[in-house]
């Protein structure tokens, strides 16, 4: 689900892109998340909404939480913004922007940002999920490639049988990203997800060589 929430302008919130909150349930139990939106000038709040997807999690938890009790009006307790996110993105090397689920939130607040400071940047946003029900932020992703020349997405299903003359790649990143990709060591690499999706695409990464100073993540926890 997305879970948006107005912020009242006189609280002045700003944050870095890549940021996430910490939310609350009605027993005090939080759980991080990261902001999908890409701050507005000088790191401000454009519009005062703050978007977040929340992936459903089996276990008992936060997720559940907001799935199946957050209704729309209720008042929530959320904390930061945090930082956790290091990256140092150079305006000269292309970018791939990997996601896992997810990962895709932070991924596209830095992504957003950049591309208002460098519309000429050549970026791409590879985005991991099981299946075409999991795809997130379509739209975005489409707005993006009209607006910016320079910008492009692939997706692949790591759960759906292949399928000819299809506009999606197939299978796990170790598999699908060589399809794009023979060589990485003039990019710049930002990945986000759980800590298995995070460090197998490191790993490929460096296979493709990919330059580790260039490399720069964020790992989900699962719980």
């Amino acid at each position: 689900k997305e879970l948006s929430f107005f912020v009242p302008p006189k609280l002045n919130l700003k944050f870095q892109p890549g940021a996430h909150m910490e939310i609350y349930d009605n027993n005090d139990t939080a759980k991080k998340y990261s902001i999908i939106n890409a701050p507005a000038k000088l790191y401000k709040l454009n519009k005062n909404i703050l978007r977040f997807l929340i992936t459903r999690n089996e276990k008992k938890g936060l997720s559940q939480f907001i799935h199946d009790v957050v209704k729309v009006g209720d008042i929530l307790k959320l904390k930061g913004p945090y930082f956790s996110f290091q990256y140092n993105i150079s305006n000269k090397k292309p970018i791939l922007a990997i996601a896992g689920g997810s990962g895709l939130s932070p991924i596209l607040s830095i992504v957003k940002s950049t591309l208002f400071k460098n519309k000429n940047l050549n970026i791409m946003v590879f985005q991991s999920v099981k299946n075409r029900q999991e795809i997130l932020e379509m739209d975005s992703l489409y707005t993006l490639k009209e607006r910016y020349k320079n910008f492009s997405f692939k997706i692949t299903l790591t759960r759906e049988t292949p399928k000819p003359n299809s506009q999606f790649l197939f299978g796990r990143v170790n598999s699908s990203l060589q399809k794009i990709f023979k060589d990485l060591s003039t990019h710049q690499l930002l990945i986000a997800g759980s800590d298995a999706f995070v460090d197998a695409s490191y790993e490929h990464a460096i296979k493709l060589n990919a330059n580790k100073n260039s490399i720069f993540y964020e790992k989900f926890s699962s719980n």
